[in-house]
């Protein structure tokens, strides 16, 4: 691995950690703002937000709502670059919502494509995608870790 691909993995792993802090602050706007401003989200229900604007939106609604009382910690499992300023990233998460009609533990493994902007790296693309079997293993996630190891 050259220098400049280990900074680029660690950048990213800081994009990732990022990403979880502003969740678990439930800062919509800050979540917002790790992705460029045409991205795509496809979140956990199947909604597709475009834009940063829209990804605000939608996160200021459900941190409202049904996630008020949730914290999230990912880690992730693979890192591939795609070209030097293009990344494919796979993530394997755990979402605790404490109450409310959303109570309970889920795990996901969302995918991004993050891309190296001007202002750091961005994320462009992200799908959400729940996990069926409530074991999985975390433990074979290479790479990063971000947070404790999600059991």
């Amino acid at each position: 691995m050259t220098a400049d691909a280990g900074r680029a993995r660690a950048d990213i792993a800081s994009l990732i950690e990022w990403m979880s802090l502003e969740w678990n602050a439930h800062d919509a706007d800050g979540y917002a703002a790790l992705f460029t401003d045409e991205a795509d989200a496809v979140i956990i229900n199947g909604d597709h937000q475009r834009g940063r604007h829209a990804i605000a939106e939608g996160h200021r609604d459900i941190f409202a709502s049904i996630y008020r009382d949730s914290s999230i910690v990912s880690m992730i499992e693979q890192l591939r670059f795609l070209a030097p300023d293009v990344a494919l990233v796979h993530l394997v998460s755990r979402l605790d919502v404490k109450k409310g009609p959303a109570a309970g533990t889920y795990r996901a493994r969302p995918s991004l494509i993050v891309v190296k902007t001007a202002m750091g790296w961005r994320i462009t693309a992200f799908h959400n995608t729940l996990c069926a079997d409530k074991r999985l293993i975390l433990a074979t996630a290479r790479s990063t870790r971000v947070g404790p190891l999600l059991s």
